[in-house]
């Protein structure tokens, strides 16, 4: 399963998890706030542990995998 990730005006990584039959890059585009860098991965990169969900951090040195529309 692939989810968006993108980072908050607050520097908070945020995520959003397409329902089942959904296209990942559809919801990418429509759900990312207009003019964020987004990046698609897979599920598993996220950990099973939220304790520290604040504490996460996106590397962006990468190219993104679109730019949100929402």
């Amino acid at each position: 399963m692939k989810i968006v990730l993108w980072k908050q005006d607050n520097g908070v990584v945020a995520y959003t998890v397409p329902a089942p039959g959904f296209d990942v890059e559809h919801i990418a585009k429509t759900t990312t706030p207009k003019g964020k860098p987004y990046y698609i991965v897979d599920k598993d990169v996220i950990p099973k542990d939220l304790t520290f969900r604040n504490a996460w951090e996106l590397d962006e040195s990468g190219t993104p995998d679109g730019v949100g529309e929402a």
